[in-house]
This record gives C-alpha cells, structure tokens and sequence, in this order.
C-alpha cells in the first residue's frame, strides 16, 4: 500500500511539474485532378554546382562522386567567380578535364563557363574563350556554354576587393558586358551553331540588367540565368521562411515578365544558375534555425523545388553547392550529408515528369503532385508544423483509378507517396525532423 501511494504521489508530483504535450491530429482533405497538367518538366530540371575544386580551398569535391551520383542529376555547371575571375587558382587544362571526369561519375552534362572577369578587353575574352572552348570540345561534345558570372557585381565587389586584384572592373557596366557577351557568343555560334548560349548568370538585379541584356543580345542568346539567394543570414528564421513559397512564385513571374517584354517573339528559357536560402553561408553567421545546413532551410528548398516544378520554361535549377567549408555545401567536409541533400534526392529520384497539382493547404501544409505517361503518381507533402500532424485525405479523380489514399503526415516533415497506376505498388517515404540524421525512412 505504501508503495502504490508513492508511485501515485510521485505521478501526481510529475503532473503538477511538467506538461505533457500530445501529438495534435488536424484533419485535412485534397483533390487531385490526373487531367489538370499544370507544367511538364524539362528534362534537365535536377541541376547542380560543381564546387569546391580549387586545391588552394582543399578541392573538397573530390569524392563526393558517389553521393552525387545518388542524386541523378541532369546538369552540372562548372561557374562561379572563381572559374571567371581564375581566383584562387587558375583554370588550367588538367582542372578541366578533372571536371569532365567527375561530369562522366556522375551522369551529369557539363555547363561550362567562359571567362570575363579575368581578362581586361573584350579581344582577350573572346580569345580565351575560344581557346577554352576547344579545349572542352576535345573532352566531351558540349552542349550548354555560360558567358560570364554575375556580372553585375563586377564594379562593387570583385572590383573593391584587393583579394581579386580585378580593379579594372570598377567601371564595368551593362553596356560592357553587352559588348563581351555578343562578342563571345557570336564566335563560339562559328565554331558549333549547335550550342546553347546561356547569358546574365546575375546576382541580383534583375530589373536593371534583364530588360536591356534582352533586348540587345536575343540573337544570341538561348538561356537566361539568374540567381536567386532569398535571405540574408539573419533573415533565415523559421518565422521567416515557412511561409515563403508564394513569394518564391511571384520572384519567377517577375524575372519571366522581365524577359518576355524584351524577347520579340522568342521564347527563351530560363535557368537558376545558383541558388540557396541565402548566400551567406559563413559559419559564423549561420547560426539560427533555418541557416543553411539546418533542417528548416531543407524545407524551404523542398518548397523552392515545388515552386520551381510548377515554372514553365524553367531549364533546370542548380544549388550552390556540392561541398565546400562555408555552410551551403550538401556535403560537409567529412563527408556527412546535410538535411538538404536528403529532400533534394527524394525529389530528384521520385518526382514524376508531369505535375498535377500544386497546393498550399493552409499556413504550414503542401502538397505538390506529379504523374508520368504511365498513369504513376507521386505525391509530395511538406509539413511545417513543428507540433500537429495531418490526417490527410487525398482523393484522385482521372488517375489512379479515382481512388482514395488516407496518410498521416508526421510534423515538421517531407514526405513522398509513391503509387504505380495500377495501385499494385504503394511507398510511402518520410523524412522527419527527429530523424534528420538519418535520413528519410520507408514508412512500413
């Protein structure tokens, strides 16, 4: 009797002490029409950075390969300022052909840039980069060729910083780079006309580059890069960013009006050359919730690719970076995968080629679904609620055999549901915050 009155004193005392907090179950419902194909995916959508491979930084690239290959991506761009400015180690023959080797790893084609940043005239950029391009051409047939790297920042950062020793370019302006660019892009058209010329690779101004780049280059131009680093590191908040995938849209619809008001009548494609929740990736300010590296920015790319999938004339989209020192490296340098890698390979390796529907359920849920030629679909689901779960009701009309699949979706998660047409095969795929370490699960 004494014993069961101090477990049950000790049980009370508990109680008064601390609250316990259960697993809050919302219920939600979703319809997804297998007729309503909002966007049909390029084929080179899953892109990436090849970074970083300067021996100077370490070259920490090097193998990663077989992580990387996990991925299936289509694309790999070898850019940046390091490849256009040469900084801090030069672009020699044998880095190249290091890059096509890793390339070849991988599955990826390459994306190769020219140099403008390192030269001083316009005569020294197009000679250097037909002799670049030869060179590539001697290792791999080339398809996609880059013209410069963030050439709006030329004048106010690569030209303020003594590290670069590129003082030259302080007066450099659009109008320059215009210049440089036809200049390029009209050789290398004599040498292979076959090759797609992508041009701008901006940092961040868009409205005063794009309309008149357009304008003045659409005869030679066949893609438009930008890059697109939302945040500044104190910006990357969870109240910040969780809500963020509607401006993640209108930042597209802004860069596609840009482009199309100045194109004639061309239809030209759009590529994101680097991007990130922020470009600030120093360690030392990477230190609240949803920095680069945390489970929270995971989340917020697993929204960015959602976004993206729903863009049309959208090339590929390209993360900055494989592995590197600071924190936007998907590999650090001990070869440990950050939560990013994990979201980007569960959609790189399940999203399907068509997508079918793209919700924002309410604040904290999402649901972006894809479908192939064969009546398969995938569905992806992207929790932000750190504490309610969902009972969610997914019902689907014109696929699937207008079935019903009900799914518990776990807090603070990504989640892909896997359904052959037929449904004779059913996966189901969790990544959870608790688990971030480990990496997403087969939910049994």
């Amino acid at each position: 009797m004494f014993k069961y009155l101090l477990i049950l004193t000790l049980m009370i005392s508990c109680a008064t002490r601390y609250e316990i907090v259960e697993e809050k179950r919302t219920p939600e419902s979703v319809t997804i029409d297998g007729r309503s194909v909002i966007n049909t995916l390029s084929d080179y959508f899953f892109g990436h950075n090849y970074w970083m491979w300067a021996p100077t930084w370490g070259n920490q690239i090097m193998g990663t390969e077989s992580l990387i290959s996990d991925l299936n991506l289509s694309l790999l761009r070898f850019g940046g300022i390091q490849v256009d400015l040469g900084h801090p180690d030069s672009v020699t023959e044998a880095r190249i052909a290091q890059y096509i080797e890793y390339c070849e790893a991988v599955g990826a084609k390459p994306v190769i840039q020219m140099q403008i940043a390192r030269y001083t005239t316009t005569e020294e950029r197009v000679e250097n980069a037909v002799k670049m391009f030869n060179y590539f051409r001697t290792l791999y047939p080339v398809r996609y060729v880059a013209i410069g790297n963030e050439p709006d920042l030329y004048f106010d950062n690569l030209a303020t910083n003594p590290e670069y020793n590129a003082q030259y370019l302080r007066d450099y302006t659009i109008d320059d780079y215009i210049r440089d660019f036809n200049a390029v892009a009209s050789e290398l058209k004599s040498i292979d006309p076959d090759i797609k010329i992508i041009g701008l690779d901006l940092s961040h101004r868009y409205d005063q580059w794009i309309p008149p780049f357009v304008a003045e280059c659409r005869d030679n131009v066949d893609i438009i890069s930008v890059h697109y680093y939302p945040f500044h590191a104190a910006q990357c908040t969870y109240n910040v960013v969780h809500d963020h995938a509607p401006a993640i849209n209108t930042f597209y619809s802004d860069i596609r009006t840009l482009i199309d008001q100045n194109a004639g009548d061309r239809e030209i494609p759009l590529m994101i050359g680097e991007t990130n929740i922020s470009w600030d990736g120093d360690p030392a300010n990477s230190t609240r919730d949803a920095s680069p590296g945390t489970f929270n920015a995971a989340l917020w790319f697993a929204d960015y690719v959602g976004v993206s999938s729903a863009q049309d004339n959208l090339l590929s989209i390209m993360p900055w970076s494989i592995s590197e020192g600071w924190t936007l490296g998907f590999i650090d340098a001990s070869r440990r995968v950050k939560p990013v890698y994990y979201v980007y390979k569960m959609f790189s390796n399940h999203t399907k080629e068509h997508l079918i529907h793209s919700e924002n359920v309410n604040q904290y849920l999402r649901v972006y679904a894809f479908k192939d030629d064969l009546g398969g679909v995938s569905v992806f689901l992207i929790n932000w609620d750190r504490n309610a779960s969902y009972d969610l009701d997914l019902s689907f009309t014109d696929v699937l055999d207008d079935s019903s699949v009900t799914h518990v979706v776990p807090p603070h998660s990504v989640s892909v549901i896997n359904l052959s047409s037929g449904l004779e095969h059913t996966e189901i795929i969790e990544y959870r915050s608790d688990n971030k370490e480990d990496g997403p699960v087969l939910n049994p």
